[in-house]
């Protein structure tokens, strides 16, 4: 049996991750239409450490973490009308 398999032959946890398939990256246009925020808005919450920061992809283009807006939009307080 290979050293990365447990011993009920499955592979660990990690070595799942390491195999999964890469996290989407959003451009901003998707992340406006996901939250639901203006471009503004965006980029407010970022300087005020309110709102995950985009990973560059390229020189001038960049992205946010699907996972990572994923995780902000479940943290925030559902509204009580």
């Amino acid at each position: 049996m290979p050293a990365s398999h447990t011993a009920s032959g499955s592979a660990s946890a990690t070595e799942r991750s390491a195999g999964a398939m890469p996290t989407a990256f959003l451009r901003l246009g998707d992340v406006m239409r996901v939250t639901g925020l203006a471009r503004s808005t965006v980029y407010r919450l970022m300087a005020e450490n309110g709102f995950p920061v985009p990973c560059r992809l390229a020189r001038r283009a960049v992205g946010w973490r699907s996972d990572d807006i994923a995780q902000w939009s479940a943290a925030r307080p559902v509204s009580r009308r």
